[in-house]
């Protein structure tokens, strides 16, 4: 099973103002799955929260398209492979933008986010306090076409030890990313 919270299929939807809270997935796709070709699915100024996948994208899912997401918070997910938080596949461009990944957690590959066989940028995000076997804040993996993710202004916690970057794929770190404590401030009930 795909999108526990939310699936969506070849359409352009538009995702905001969400909270998706405790869902579940078998395959992929815990709290939003979104599988398109050349659509643009845009995500914005939802909360991800507590979904897991048995396999890929704990939170957030998304394959081929142009998707884009922003001023998300993607935290505490779980995936039994890649993508705690987030997993991008076969993404032509994928889009995330002031965004804050952070708790989740993947078995495998990324534990913030894993991208494989596309391109991505992360600008002006927070990727702090996410585990992985390998790439505890993000990895980069794929065979043909390889991986690119381009990273400008963003606090990525031990930037150098925490991303996984595959043969052959390419991590561009464009300009302004930091390792500085975000310093969440966290409010118990």
């Amino acid at each position: 099973s795909i999108g526990g919270g939310i699936c969506c299929f070849f359409s352009n939807p538009t995702i905001r103002d969400c909270r998706l809270e405790g869902n579940s997935a078998g395959y992929a796709g815990g709290g939003i799955s979104c599988h398109n070709l050349s659509d643009a699915p845009a995500i914005s100024n939802c909360i991800v929260r507590g979904n897991s996948s048995g396999l890929l994208g704990g939170g957030i899912y998304c394959s081929w398209g142009l998707p884009k997401i922003t001023n998300c918070v993607v935290t505490g997910n779980s995936s039994a492979s890649d993508g705690g938080g987030l997993r991008c596949w076969n993404n032509m461009f994928m889009r995330i933008k002031h965004c804050t990944i952070t708790g989740n957690q993947a078995t495998d590959y990324g534990g913030g986010a894993a991208c494989a066989r596309g391109s991505s940028i992360f600008y002006n995000c927070i990727l702090f306090d996410n585990r992985a076997a390998d790439g505890e804040q993000l990895s980069l993996r794929g065979d043909d076409p390889n991986s690119y993710v381009g990273l400008a202004y963003n606090d990525i916690e031990d930037s150098e030890q925490s991303i996984y970057v595959e043969s052959g794929c390419t991590l561009n770190r464009i300009i302004g990313n930091i390792n500085i404590d975000p310093c969440f401030f966290i409010i118990h009930p």
